[in-house]
């Protein structure tokens, strides 16, 4: 479905918390390099974390080329971008009724209605593709945004930690080895023909056990390979592998952020049910933190689920210091 430009007035609201004050327009969204570029402006300016526009737009396609929904929405004011909306389909969700909801709106526009009316035309254009849950994630660190979230009937379903590491004030100390497990950069395995099979199997092992406010099924395999080695940030050389005789038992993947050479974010760290408790997780992260630090990095993000206790104690003895919490913040719409 394609919403039109739609306004909304300068006052009257059921939600006096949110109450418009202003005009506005929410435009009908075309996919244009221009739009894609406004609406990542706007992302900028509301989180460090944000994609550029080239990622935003690849990762668009990835979905469309297998027929998953991604839509935006962008807000502006005499012409000038002051919100940024999106939803896409989550490919792993067992019901595909779920989308992924983001809503960033420009600090001097908040609690404006703007947040409110982009919402609203998402919703809408969810529910025409067959959309009946919205799923978002809210910082922590954004009081505001956590009570927009609930006023908007959303409710929380779990949460996650952003930690973060200081390699210039930590001393990360050399690995001890885990007997019989030796660790290689994704990028010393790629000559083989089956990197990319053997790596999807591991990535299928550990993400089965990963915590996640929705029920999920495998990710596809070529949404899989858009993330290990196309997206944006990819890192093969500081990709690791946790090997035992010949067999791929485990692996840490992090990413170069866009813009900040010094920063790092370290994503999916696991190991597969027949290896764990052999200090393997540990044995990976450390390593990957040191082979960072000479890559030149100086900080690295993470985030893990909060019931992950485990992870979350090899965070804090490496030296992560927590952040924010990440809350998961769920919405059934009604139609």
């Amino acid at each position: 479905m394609s919403v039109g430009t739609s306004e909304w007035p300068d006052s009257g609201s059921d939600q006096p918390r949110y109450a418009p004050r202003m005009r506005g327009v929410v435009s009908e969204w075309v996919g244009g390099e221009s739009e894609y570029r406004a609406a990542a402006g706007v992302d900028t300016r509301c989180s460090e974390d944000a994609a550029s526009w080239q990622a935003m737009a690849s990762a668009d396609r990835a979905l469309a080329t297998d027929g998953w929904i991604a839509e935006h929405r962008l807000a502006t004011l005499d012409g000038a971008p002051i919100g940024h909306a999106s939803f896409r389909h989550l490919p792993t969700a067992v019901d595909q009724d779920v989308f992924v909801a983001r809503i960033n709106v420009v600090a001097e526009h908040r609690s404006s209605g703007v947040g409110r009316k982009l919402h609203d035309v998402i919703e809408a254009a969810a529910w025409d593709h067959g959309g009946r849950r919205l799923l978002g994630f809210v910082g922590g660190a954004e009081p505001s945004g956590l009570q927009f979230a609930r006023a908007l009937g959303y409710r929380e379903v779990g949460q996650s930690v952003e930690a973060e590491i200081d390699l210039t004030q930590v001393d990360i100390r050399p690995v001890a080895d885990v007997p019989g497990v030796t660790v290689a950069a994704l990028s010393d395995l790629q000559a083989r023909t089956d990197w990319l099979d053997r790596l999807y199997r591991l990535f299928i092992a550990v993400e089965r056990d990963t915590p996640f406010p929705v029920d999920e099924v495998p990710t596809p395999f070529d949404v899989f390979q858009a993330r290990s080695s196309d997206a944006a940030g990819a890192r093969p050389e500081a990709f690791l592998i946790a090997v035992d005789g010949g067999e791929w038992v485990g692996f840490t993947e992090v990413r170069s952020v866009e813009g900040e050479p010094s920063r790092w974010s370290q994503e999916l760290t696991g190991v597969v049910r027949s290896h764990r408790g052999r200090g393997i997780a540990r044995f990976l992260k450390q390593e990957s933190l040191r082979r960072a630090r000479r890559f030149g990095v100086t900080t690295v993000r993470t985030w893990n689920d909060t019931t992950n206790a485990a992870i979350l104690q090899i965070n804090r003895e490496l030296g992560f210091v927590p952040r924010q919490t990440i809350h998961q913040m769920l919405r059934t719409l009604n139609g």
